[in-house]
């Protein structure tokens, strides 16, 4: 059982190995807050647990509706580039800037929703091993992206640092 539990965000191509067996990488709001929170480490920014339970946490958007989870643990796989999963099953959505591929005759499954071509034109490609987008029924909070937009401007301020302290040794 060759389970991963996270989010991968990269700059470039993404590839995963082929080291056989179930492989699964699932995105951090498509697990239970047990299987992330409960552990020696977890991400603080998404785990609540100052109750007797670990949750996700919930947070509100610009119109006031409550959300379960970050957008970010929605992404299973997030890059620039292409990604080759052979064999692997993604839950959690995937965003790609180039294109899915598939080799070793092993076909990709994502539990999820899949973007590709996003940095631009790109061949989609799928050789007799194929990829299976299965999107949940319920997406509740799952559906969630991030997504970068055009910031404001805003007007920098000088910054500044001073020494507390200091000791001689």
């Amino acid at each position: 059982n060759n389970e991963l539990l996270n989010s991968i965000v990269v700059n470039g191509n993404v590839s995963l190995g082929t080291q056989g067996g179930r492989l699964e990488l699932h995105a951090p709001n498509f697990a239970t807050p047990s299987q992330i929170c409960d552990g020696a480490y977890w991400p603080a920014n998404l785990c609540d647990k100052s109750g007797s339970s670990s949750k996700f946490v919930t947070w509100q958007d610009a119109s006031g509706k409550g959300h379960v989870g970050l957008p970010i643990a929605n992404a299973g796989v997030i890059a620039t580039g292409w990604m080759n999963a052979a064999g692997w099953t993604i839950h959690g959505s995937v965003l790609l800037g180039s294109y899915v591929e598939v080799t070793n005759g092993n076909k990709v499954i994502i539990k999820g929703s899949l973007s590709a071509g996003n940095n631009g034109f790109t061949d989609i490609n799928v050789g007799s091993s194929g990829v299976l987008v299965e999107t949940p029924q319920n997406w509740n909070n799952l559906g969630q992206l991030p997504v970068c937009t055009t910031g404001t401007t805003a007007t920098s301020v000088p910054a500044s640092a001073s020494v507390l302290w200091s000791r001689y040794l």
